[in-house]
Formats: C-alpha cells, structure tokens, sequence
C-alpha cells in the first residue's frame, strides 16, 4: 500500500495548469455553439478515456441537467431516471427500490455502478448502487449521466448494465446562498434545504445541506399468500393489519445530506460528502405486533461518508494526468419483518448488520501520441475493511445472504432453535466466524486507444482487467468502429464484455467452503446511429444484442449463483429539442428475449419462466414447467415523451408521459402456474379464486404515468412551483414488487405484489439570497 501511494502522491505533486472541465453532450455548453462547432469539439464523456466528439461516444447516455432536476416532479433518482431514460424502470423489493435497464433488473441493485465526481459509492458487500438512488433532495447536482449498457470497461466490475454518474455542483459557478422549502402530500414529506458558493483568489467553496423528513401514506397495498387469501392489507385483507408506511423514513429519522467542494491552489479538489436515508421495505408487507403496537418493523438503513482529493493537471502539450485518493464508510442495516426477539433492535431481528470501510487511490495519465493517436493509461487500488456497523459491538454484526457471517461463538445473533439465528441453516451452511471482520484488496489496471485511422473513420480499443482476494483475474475488453457518414451523422459498432464480481459477502463465504467464485459476464454487440442536423434537433437509434451468464439469488440456499445464460435483443431510438422558450424529447424501447437456459442444478429464477421446473404444492400439487417466451418482470416495450415549455416571462410548464406495455413475462408464471395445478388436489377453489382476483386487478397489464409541473418566478431570484405526479389517478399506478421466483412453491399466486400509487401534490418554494 505505501508505495501504492508514494506513487500517486508523486504524480499529484507535478507542476502544471487545470486540464479543461469535463464536459458532456446536454448541458448549457453545447446549446449555444454553432453546428460546426457542436460536431467538431471533442470532450471527455462518462463512456470513455479519450476524448470524443458528442455524436462519436461508444455508447447511449442520458444527460440530466440541474435544469430538468429543478423542473421535473420526482421523488427521487428512481423516478428521474424513469422520466428520461429510455426504457428504464423500477421496481419495489424486500432490499428497497431495483432499477432496471435495457431488460437488465434483478433483486438488488448490483449490475450497475453509481459513481459521484467519478468516485464509485456502490455497497459491494450487499446491497449494490444504494443510497443515493432513494434521496429525494437533488439540489446538489449539476447533471446525471445514465450509460445504457455495458461499461465496466470503463469503471470497473459492476458496470454490466450501466452506469450512473452524478456529477455535483462546482463551486463557484453561482456565488450566493440559495434555500429551498418543500411539502408533498400524500407521504407528509417535508424538505428544508441551503446551498452557499463562494469564490476567492485563492479557492471555490461550494456547500449543501439538506433534511427531508416523510412519514409516508397508509397506501394500497397488494398481496396473496400461500393460502390463497389476498387482497388490499387493511381492507378486504388482513382487517386488523396495516401496510407499511409507504415511503415513511426507517425509524422515523430523516434522509439527511451534506456535501462539501472546494477548489483550490488552481488544480486540487477536495470534497466531502454524507447521506443518510433509510425506509420501510416496499413489497407490500404489513407492520408487526410489538407488544400489542403496530410498528414499520421492516426497512433498510444506509449511511455513507465520503472523502476525496483530485488533481488534474496538464503536463506538457500531449500530457496530462488525472489522480485521486479517496476514503469511503458506508453502514447498512436491513430489518427482518417479524418479531424474532422482543427487543427490536436485537441482532435477531436484522437480516444484515454491518459497515464496510475503503481506501481507494485512482489515477489516469492521458498522451496525444500523435495527431492521429489518443491513450489513456490507468491504474486502480482499493482496500476494503467489513466489519461492524458504526457504534456496533463485533457481536452484532451481522453479514452474508442469510446473515451468516458473524465475530464467533458469542454473537448476539446466535440463539438456538430461533428462525433467525446465524447458524440455522447448520449443518449444510454453518455460521462463519470472522471476529472482528475481514479484509480485501482489489487491484485494477486499464487502457485506451482512440486512432483516427483514415478521414471519416476511428478505432477505439479498450481494455480493464480486475482482481482481488477473493476474484481471479477479470478481462473486459471493447472495440468500437466509429464512422462519420456524412456531417452530423456517425454510425458506430460497438463490440464488447462486462464484467462483475460476487458480492464481497458471498465471495467470502465461498471461499471459505472451498467453492470457486466465479464472474458474472455479459457480452454486448450494439450498432448505434446518431445524427445532429441543427444544435436544436438530435436523434439517436441503437439496435444492441446481450449474451450474459447471469448470477441472481437463490432461495433454496440463500446464496448468489450462476443461474442461467440470457440472450435478449432490443432497439431504442430516440429525439430531443431546444428551443428559446423550451425543450422536448421523446423515446421508444423495445426488448425481446431471445432465449434462456436454467443453470445445472438450478430450478427456477426471476429471469424468465420460459425456462423453470419446480414442484408446487407438495405432493398434492404439480410441476410447473416452461412457459412462455418472454422476461419477467419486464415489459417488453415502452414510450415517454417530456418537454419544458416557456409559457410566459415568469411561468414554465413542465409535462412528462409513460407508457409501458403489458408484463408477458409475469402472465406467462400465472399461466404456468394454473397449468401445473390443475387436476391436482391443489386446483382447490379458493385457488381458482386468488387467480381470478389477480385478473380482476388486471395485474401486468400496461400502465400509463403522467406527471406535471408549473414553475413561477416570484422575482429575479425566487420561484414557486407547484408539482403532481400520477395524474391519470385511478387504479393503474401499479408498482410491482421484483418476482425473484425462487421460493413460488406455494400452490397460490404469491407472486403478486404491487402498490397502487397514489395521485401525489407538492409545493416549493425556492429563493437565492
């Protein structure tokens, strides 16, 4: 490690001016340039090393500006991503909301890297790109960069169906104070924010702080369980229960952040950032019986710390460098649904319980090699410490798919006969002692060629290759074929393998019973098409294939494995506008699975159920086998148009549409389902009941959003906004809960969750000192 650091240390230290602002296609820079200008500047984009010019990066991305943040209702980064990226979704799980993209969603939010000011925030041990995907206050940001597809060759293990890049405010841009106040109803969620930039000769401050406080709404929530009753919790459900506070804060304690810049010395950055957030789960469970009080016993709690140091500077005419050292603490909890121990807060009643702890060094020198010729070369390290969460004694950490991994043979999550002890799935899969926890260290080496080989035509060659303690050597290479047909119009193919690792906790565990960790691949081929015919006016159309050996969890034996190899097609074409007095885009996407084989050894999963063989209901009931051609929990094609509009001097209209088709995919389970039941002693009544209850709710059916926003300018510096998301109303904002299909052995239609959105009002008030 030390000489890791006197080696960056070194680099740091090198004389020279501020290399230029990255800079990326959407924001304020490119609305003013000519055409010529705007096809002919090249810049640094999210999807490569090099510089590119706007229309020749290898890869879809969706640039989100501060502007569409300020103007756009959402609660979160969930819901921005689902207004603007194309195709994208979420849905609700036990773990918190799973974000989904180009067919690519699973049970947690791991096959996808967020990174903010390049720096990756991701949980590796557990619970992947979280929190920040759940924050509601986004007046931090200056813009979010969303690659679709592949990209770990870029950022490393993770990346295999993108990547997400907040990029913050810079200091100085905006010298003054700026303070928000917010309510939205019906969650009871209440905001107070205050940013302040500042600029001296010296340096550049920028400051924000944040508490948004939401006790969440008694929605309608939706389930059947395994005796085929179902229907709405506290309704004609369960009468005497209550749903989750949908929405409401883990422990009632507020999403809290902070984020700190500061810009100085001419080319050093230093920045320091915390975010704590926390909710009830939101898979439609009920609350549990304490001592005769309902309470929201189940949730997940995350806080995060971070620090960092960067330095880009430019060494010479053909060289320049980019490094930074950065520390990272992340705590995570999730709390199990029922009362396993009397004292709610007793390690029995977690699933996980733990912190993990990184020091990371990172930099990338960059040579104009000739005129014709770009590299980028680069090296990562990272040292990771999991151990007890923060203020925890070691005998309550808890880690692992079932929270297996603990300190030893005193834990305080250890009680025998209790379903939730660590040791309860013994002697197949025995508690892990670890004492006060573990240690891993990554390291991570990459490079780029961008050759302009004839006029009109570029080479980009690619390559990353990862390893760490527990992880043999991971290969992610790309090649990308960028030709410029004619101005403004370029056509690339785009050819390339994703890598990712296990989760740091199930790595270990398989290491420790003597089983081979093995990688989760995703090879991609994509033909993009983009073309520019004024500044105003841009369209953009890909046709991309996936080949991919998926790890998903499994209920059978908690664990995360090889479950299958997936093979889908899919196309997105895209338009977007900027007017004087507004802006509009629109999008189709389209996804089709091509084909899906179970793994060896492997009955079901929430891949697809075109392949699936499980036994329901016991000896009393059948075996569900393939059916169908489709993926689940996804549907297969969708449109969202959204647009900013000037209606006059001070007032500005902001709309935004979705419309997502049918879940194939989910209906094909459901037909499966009655098909392995029936003449079975299982085909009860009561069964044919839940199904046709599941039907009278028109479950998976498509689902339409529409979302609205008027902003007034009190005065030069002060606007009020009144906001409403889900304004169709009625009972089609269904949000469903993610199918992991491994435990559906019940002969009933559990499978089936979702909430039913309410029509959402909100006011802010927004004013710069």
């Amino acid at each position: 490690m030390s000489r890791i650091m006197l080696v960056f240390a070194v680099l740091a230290t090198i004389a020279g001016p501020t290399r230029a602002e990255t800079v990326t296609p959407g924001t304020e820079p490119f609305r003013d340039m000519s055409l010529e200008d705007l096809l002919s500047v090249e810049v640094y984009t999210v999807a490569a090393l090099t510089r590119l010019t706007p229309l020749e990066s290898p890869a879809g991305i969706t640039t989100i500006t501060a502007e569409d943040i300020r103007l756009t209702p959402a609660r979160n980064l969930n819901d921005l991503i689902e207004v603007y990226v194309p195709g994208a979704l979420w849905m609700n799980q036990e773990t918190g909301p799973v974000l989904g993209m180009r067919g690519n969603i699973s049970s947690r939010n791991h096959r996808y890297l967020l990174l903010v000011d390049g720096r990756a925030m991701n949980n590796k041990s557990f619970a992947g790109a979280s929190p920040e995907l759940e924050m509601w206050d986004l007046g931090d940001i200056e813009r979010i960069e969303v690659v679709r597809g592949p990209g770990s060759v870029t950022y490393g293990p993770g990346a295999v169906a993108g990547i997400i890049s907040i990029t913050t405010r810079k200091p100085g841009a905006a010298v003054g104070t700026t303070a928000s106040v917010g309510y939205v109803d019906p969650y009871d969620s209440r905001s107070l924010t205050l940013s302040h930039q500042m600029k001296a000769d010296a340096f550049a401050l920028f400051a924000h702080a944040s508490i948004v406080d939401t006790r969440g709404e008694e929605a309608r929530t939706f389930q059947i369980d395994s005796s085929n009753h179902g229907g709405f919790v506290g309704r004609d459900y369960l009468p005497g229960s209550e749903a989750l506070d949908y929405y409401g804060d883990f422990d009632d304690d507020p999403q809290l952040k902070m984020h700190v810049r500061l810009d100085f010395a001419n080319d050093w950055q230093w920045w320091t950032r915390y975010t704590q957030q926390g909710s009830n789960w939101f898979s439609n469970e009920i609350k549990t019986d304490f001592g005769g009080e309902l309470v929201n016993q189940q949730g997940t709690s995350s806080r995060q710390v971070t620090t960092a140091v960067q330095r880009d500077v430019i060494i010479s005419d053909t060289l320049s460098l980019s490094a930074m050292l950065s520390f990272d603490s992340y705590d995570f909890e999730r709390r199990r649904d029922r009362a396993y121990d009397p004292d709610r807060h007793s390690p029995l009643n977690y699933q996980v319980r733990f912190a993990e702890d990184e020091v990371l060094a990172h930099g990338v020198l960059e040579w104009q090699a000739a005129e014709w010729a770009q590299v980028a070369l680069g090296a990562e390290w990272a040292h990771d410490r999991f151990g007890p969460g923060w203020g925890d004694d070691k005998r309550e950490m808890r880690q692992g798919e079932s929270g297996e991994i603990i300190n030893g043979a005193d834990s305080l999550a250890l009680s025998p006969g209790n379903r939730n002890s660590a040791d309860r799935q013994a002697p197949a899969w025995p508690a892990i002692h670890v004492g006060d926890g573990w240690d891993t260290n990554t390291t991570s080496v990459f490079v780029e060629a961008n050759l302009a080989i004839v006029a009109g035509h570029k080479l980009l060659l690619s390559g990353r290759a990862d390893q760490s303690t527990y992880q043999d050597w991971l290969y992610s290479p790309r090649a990308a074929w960028i030709w410029t047909l004619t101005e403004g119009h370029v056509l690339k193919l785009i050819a390339q393998r994703a890598s990712r690792m296990n989760t740091a906790s199930q790595m270990y565990a398989n290491d420790w019973h003597d089983l081979h960790n093995r990688p989760e691949e995703l090879d991609s081929l994509e033909l993009r098409y983009s073309a520019q015919s004024s500044p105003a006016l841009g369209f953009d159309l890909s046709l991309f294939h996936n080949d991919s050996g998926v790890i998903a969890f499994q209920g059978a034996d908690n664990s995360n494995r090889q479950v299958g190899d997936l093979e889908l097609n899919g196309m997105e074409a895209e338009m977007h506008y900027a007017g004087e007095r507004g802006s509009a885009g629109m999008s189709f996407s389209w996804v089709e699975l091509q084909d899906w084989k179970l793994a060896p050894g492997v009955f079901s999963s929430g891949v697809s159920y075109s392949d699936y063989n499980l036994q329901i209901g016991g000896t009393a009931g059948g075996t569900q086998v393939g059916t169908g051609s489709d993926l689940n929990n996804w549907p297969n094609q969708s449109l969202k148009v959204f647009g900013n509009y000037r209606v006059a001097e001070r007032l500005t209209l902001h709309v935004d549409a979705r419309w997502y088709s049918e879940m194939r995919g989910a209906k094909d389970g459901l037909e499966g389902l009655g098909n392995a039941l029936a003449g079975t002693r299982s085909a009860t009544p009561d069964f044919q009941a839940a199904l046709d209850r599941v039907a009278r709710e028109d479950a998976y059916d498509s689902d339409i959003r529409f979302n609205a926003l008027l902003d007034y300018a009190v005065s030069p510096g002060s606007s009020l906004q009144f906001f409403g998301q889900n304004l169709f109303g009625g009972d089609g904002n269904k949000r469903y809960a993610y199918d992991e299909s491994t435990k559906n052995s019940r002969a009933a239609p559990t499978r089936v969750r979702f909430v039913e959105e309410s029509q959402s009002w909100g006011i802010r008030f927004i004013h710069r000192f």
